[in-house]
């Protein structure tokens, strides 16, 4: 459900409670944007947040950040995962020991329907008992029970994860050959965690079980666990698979095979590389970007751009149109739904008076064909900094994104990315 990275790697550079009360979040009857990353006490970060998750409904928030006044005795010098509740406004660290003890950071978090748990990947070998491997892993934290669990206990990196509605189901990408028998292709692989059941299964292989003969990236798995969306540059995952490049896939955790997704409503195959995928929590709509100049009629400028595929009916849809955009469109997240799509960009063109020079957030509303932009003020001003790596919660009013920007909330001097939310109205 979450939005991750794109392709193998980041490509964009932002890749105890304060003293004093606790402060519940305001509400406001019309659009607003709120600065996320704040102590409980409302105090600004003293270092970069960026990448974030929010729940179904909006009120939990997690964001990594380096800041070190978000929280009292946060002395561990690394970045760290934290939630922020938006209706008690209160600030709390979730890369944690079982015993409260702090770990040695964390970050790429992804959060439950609920908020209860929140998936997070750390190098640290104080979370859990007998972290001996020395790497990174992938851990869930029960903010209920106040306990930490590792996912991944492989013999290489474990990353990008995401997590079911229920917490159930935990996706990641890892480099271990060890997480599952006969893994030998030394590449990046899709696995799926089961935290009842205590199974871990790879998700990247053909119907005949054959390993990927190259490396996956980017997954994002549905609210009930069921269906797991990837990136992948193998070429044997399915059969007709040409045109040797990235593509986009689905994998139903009930079937023997991936189904590739990036392809025209007439089941093209994509003519350039399609990456950064997301689905929708009722599993039916998948998001990604593209190069492709075939996927959509009149899309033909090579830039990046935004696409849904509905799973239902197989056709694709273009999201960030503007006759031909001026810019490259990419990082996107779609509502529980599939109504909403948020996404970044650097064109100009998708709303009137983009004159920033600079990525912005923008979501736009598939029933009504309209796009706007949603990394402004509260009071419309379009930002003085870059915005990115935006988030959305269930019905699609709530969207979260790093910026910047100094000028989105009043009071904001600490020069450094922050995490904002914008909350639309209705």
């Amino acid at each position: 459900m979450r939005q991750l990275t794109f392709g193998a790697v980041v490509l964009i550079g932002i890749v105890g409670a304060a003293a004093g009360p606790v402060r519940a979040a305001p509400a406001h009857a019309g659009p607003a944007t709120d600065r996320v990353s704040v102590s409980s006490a409302g105090r600004q970060a003293n270092g970069m947040s960026a990448e974030q998750a929010i729940s179904a409904d909006g009120r939990y928030i997690a964001f990594e950040s380096d800041a070190s006044d978000l929280v009292a005795g946060d002395t561990n010098r690394s970045t760290d995962v934290f939630v922020q509740d938006r209706r008690t406004g209160r600030t709390s660290r979730v890369s944690v020991a079982n015993n409260g003890g702090r770990g040695s950071g964390g970050g790429y978090p992804a959060i439950s329907a609920d908020g209860r748990f929140v998936a997070f990947v750390s190098y640290s070998a104080e979370l859990v008992p007998g972290d001996t491997n020395g790497v990174a892993d992938i851990f869930v934290h029960d903010r209920r029970a106040g306990n930490t669990s590792r996912v991944s206990a492989g013999n290489a990196i474990s990353f990008y994860p995401d997590i079911s509605a229920d917490g159930r189901y935990v996706t990641f990408l890892s480099d271990a050959s060890d997480l599952v028998p006969g893994d030998t292709n030394d590449m990046t692989d899709v696995f799926v965690r089961d935290r009842r059941t205590g199974t871990t299964r790879r998700l990247n292989v053909s119907a005949t079980g054959s390993q990927a003969d190259n490396i996956s990236s980017s997954a994002a798995i549905s609210a009930d666990g069921r269906r797991v969306t990837f990136a992948s540059a193998a070429s044997n995952l399915v059969p007709d698979d040409t045109n040797g490049i990235e593509d986009v896939f689905v994998r139903d955790l009930g079937a023997a095979a991936p189904t590739r997704i990036s392809v025209s409503s007439a089941g093209a195959q994509a003519n350039a590389w399609a990456a950064a995928p997301t689905i929708s929590a009722n599993g039916r709509y998948v998001t990604f970007s593209s190069t492709a100049t075939n996927l959509t009629p009149g899309h033909d400028d090579q830039t990046w751009d935004v696409f849904v595929r509905d799973l239902r009916t197989g056709t694709t849809t273009w999201v960030s149109t503007s006759d031909s955009t001026s810019g490259d469109s990419i990082f996107s997240v779609i509502s529980a739904d599939g109504r909403y799509v948020a996404f970044m960009s650097n064109a100009a063109n998708l709303v009137t008076g983009d004159t920033n020079g600079v990525d912005d957030v923008f979501v736009r509303d598939l029933r009504a064909g309209v796009t706007r932009r949603v990394s402004v003020s509260r009071t419309g001003v379009q930002s003085n900094g870059e915005s990115r790596l935006p988030q959305i919660s269930a019905d699609g009013r709530s969207i979260t994104f790093c910026s910047y920007a100094s000028n989105l909330v009043t009071g904001d001097t600490n020069g450094v990315a922050d995490v904002f939310v914008h909350r639309n109205a209705g």
